[in-house]
């Protein structure tokens, strides 16, 4: 967007969906918009530009108190870096998060924006006490963001008191706004500084951050707090010459507690614990996974796990499948390998505590050579830029927290997935020793693994599924999607309940994409719970999987229950017959109704009528007559479930109607039997015609070679 005075463009927002609600646009001014899309390959060109719009100033009923003029400096003028942003930890005071004082402009002098986003911004705020510079991030409460989620996150920083973690000075409850004055930080993230400096980083360099990186979260896990959004954009320099980091954005941090469960937004995926997608517990051993991951990143400038789509990526971390193979990793040492194996352990139970890794060869040895990395390639840079979620349009990194910040997330962002996260108690350590001992028995596991990584499938050997399948439940009415993989490829079959599910069978979708095999049930209902089978074969073997899934029925939901069922009937012929029920059910049922086993269609014989409001339905026999006689079926299904009602119908002819048939009755006669040979053209229509006669009047059945 930009306004009709300027000719600059600024990035208003990114959104997945086809519309877009802006917030902070200043009143008085007319603004112009264009769109254009992007994905994974590329960027489009920019749409047309809309009509100008001119945003109205909203009229205040009341007058209210004057502000105090902000700063009127230009950002080009300020040089952020040397501006006195000093914390002193010791004289740190504790923040009742459930009451915040309102005198923000008394304490405060507001300077210019550093970060926009829909409901937030980030200003550069002078206190006027002590004449130091913080970041004050103005956080809007309304239904895109929570009161209670900005309140947690006062509540984690207030917990909080570190120099490698950003810290929170104070807070203020502004009404219809919520202010966090933050410490200040200028410097960037660390995947622009690879980008600047165009070279992938020293292990020097990456020890130098990682061991950082590790005290801010030693100072976490010490008070039993897991971060839970650890990721490159969450860790930013002081200033931009300085070689200290910050870890920031507390908004998803949260206390250990087993007996609480909660739901949370995730971003990032390629950055979250295989834990955190399958739906498992969660504890301090999901930090160190990202550690991991993060170390990866700045040692090979490669994402592990990124895939062409977010639902990929998911897949791959769920798979916790990654390897050394990239010539990035040709000139990283074995002692570096083994940090990033030790941490990047699908069971979490193995992974190094904090702890542990502080004491790793990797973090805690000193480098005996500098050696020079080379620059980024073409390609390096393709991909590394696909890991840098963030626009650059805000005036500082920090500035970017009023848009990405995890209390701003919604769903329909880039990346964003919700969990229902529960919490487990830490595991005791899985390295035996945290001592020094000899580099060797560290670097010698961590060849071992990558030989194992590097490994093919040797010849002769039965196909496996990994991930296999997990027990879970479905919604009733949604999709539910069951998938394993394998690093060979199989043939797979599905089965539920021993049958095998047809490749034909409409209510399923199946998937096979890079070793993951995939069945998603269109539509779930009750019929679908039990036991899911697969079995994957190949030309050396087979294997298979299997998990039992639950049906979650929404409150309110009913199966189908009879209050009224079908009663025998027996009778004489007459005009009209109803055979009715009544029945309870929510969502209403579908009703199908059967004689003999052949469904009964709405026809001039045969009346199908329902009332769903009444709950009563029915059938009406027209002219009902002996051969109407048989067993009469109602059977009821929604999403909730099934139920059936079954009754017996006798229809008998009149007394005198009988004796009168016996005394005329007349044994079957063709009268125009069917002609004995016929040749027909292979593909053409054939017409068979007889002509019988009888009384009462004959029942017809055609066979051919036997078979009816």
């Amino acid at each position: 967007m930009r306004t009709t005075t300027t000719k600059k463009w600024k990035k208003a927002e990114t959104t997945k969906q086809p519309s877009v609600t802006l917030f902070n646009l200043v009143p008085g001014e007319t603004f112009v918009f264009r769109v254009r899309a992007e994905n994974a390959t590329g960027q489009s060109e920019p749409s047309e530009e809309s009509e100008p719009i001119l945003i109205k100033a909203l009229e205040k009923p009341a007058e209210e108190p004057k502000q105090e003029p902000r700063e009127e400096e230009s950002p080009e003028a300020v040089d952020y870096d040397s501006l006195d942003s000093t914390v002193d930890l010791s004289d740190r005071k504790a923040i009742d998060a459930n009451r915040l004082p309102s005198d923000l402009e008394a304490k405060y002098i507001i300077c210019e924006e550093l970060g926009q986003g829909a409901y937030g911004t980030v200003y550069r705020a002078i206190e006027k006490a002590t004449g130091k510079t913080w970041a004050a991030k103005m956080v809007q409460v309304r239904p895109g963001v929570k009161r209670e989620d900005v309140l947690h996150e006062i509540s984690m920083m207030n917990q909080l008191n570190h120099e490698k973690l950003l810290n929170l000075h104070e807070a203020f409850d502004l009404g219809s706004e919520i202010c966090l004055i933050e410490e200040f930080v200028s410097g960037g993230e660390l995947l622009d500084k690879i980008m600047e400096d165009d070279m992938l980083m020293s292990e020097k360099e990456v020890k130098d951050y990682m061991r950082q990186i590790l005290q801010g979260l030693e100072h976490m896990h010490n008070k039993q707090i897991v971060h839970l959004d650890l990721k490159p954009e969450n860790i930013l320099l002081k200033t931009k010459i300085s070689k200290d980091i910050k870890l920031i954005d507390f908004g998803l941090a949260r206390k250990l507690d087993p007996k609480k469960t909660e739901k949370l937004l995730f971003g990032t995926p390629e950055f979250c614990a295989p834990e955190v997608v399958n739906y498992e517990p969660v504890g301090l051993s999901t930090d160190m996974w990202s550690v991991g991951v993060i170390a990866y990143v700045l040692l090979s400038g490669l994402s592990p796990f990124f895939g062409a789509t977010d639902e990929e990526t998911l897949a791959n971390v769920s798979a916790a499948d990654w390897d050394f193979d990239d010539a990035a990793w040709d000139d990283v040492s074995e002692t570096a390998k083994d940090f990033i194996c030790r941490l990047m352990v699908k069971d979490k139970r193995k992974r190094m505590t904090v702890q542990q890794a502080l004491e790793h060869p990797f973090i805690k040895e000193k480098e005996k050579a500098l050696p020079v990395r080379g620059q980024l390639t073409p390609q390096q840079k393709r991909k590394f830029m696909q890991l840098r979620r963030w626009s650059g349009d805000d005036l500082l990194p920090i500035g970017r927290l009023a848009k990405r910040g995890a209390i701003f997330r919604q769903q329909s962002m880039d990346g964003v997935f919700e969990r229902n996260i529960s919490f487990d108690g830490d595991y005791p350590p899985s390295v035996k020793s945290n001592s020094r001992t000899s580099s060797p028995m560290w670097v010698i596991s961590s060849r071992r693994w990558n030989r194992r990584a590097k490994e093919p499938q040797k010849p002769g050997a039965a196909p496996s599924f990994a991930p296999a399948l997990k027990d879970c439940s479905g919604k009733l009415g949604e999709k539910l999607a069951l998938s394993v993989g394998c690093k060979t490829e199989v043939k797979v079959e599905w089965f539920h309940n021993g049958v095998k599910i047809s490749e034909s069978d409409e209510n399923y979708i199946r998937k096979q994409e890079k070793g993951r095999y995939e069945l998603t049930i269109k539509n779930v209902n009750m019929s679908d719970e039990g036991e899911w089978r697969v079995i994957g074969k190949d030309a050396v073997g087979q294997c298979e999987s299997s998990c039992t899934v639950s049906v979650q029925t929404p409150d309110g939901f009913m199966a189908p229950t009879f209050e009224r069922v079908l009663e025998d009937v027996r009778c004489e012929e007459q005009e009209l017959l109803t055979l009715s029920v009544k029945i309870a059910a929510n969502p209403a049922p579908e009703i199908t109704w059967y004689c003999d086993d052949n469904e009964i269609k709405h026809s001039d014989r045969y009346r199908v009528l329902f009332d769903d409001d009444k709950r009563e339905y029915s059938v009406i026999i027209v002219n009902a007559y002996a051969e109407d006689s048989g067993e009469y079926r109602c059977f009821a299904k929604n999403l909730a479930g099934e139920a059936q009602s079954v009754c017996s119908v006798r229809i008998e002819e009149p007394e005198d109607k009988r004796s009168r048939k016996i005394d005329e009755s007349k044994a079957p006669t063709f009268s125009m039997p069917l002609s004995s040979t016929r040749e027909v053209t292979e593909g053409a229509e054939m017409i068979l015609t007889c002509v019988v006669t009888g009384t009462p009047y004959p029942k017809i059945k055609w066979s051919k070679d036997g078979t009816r």
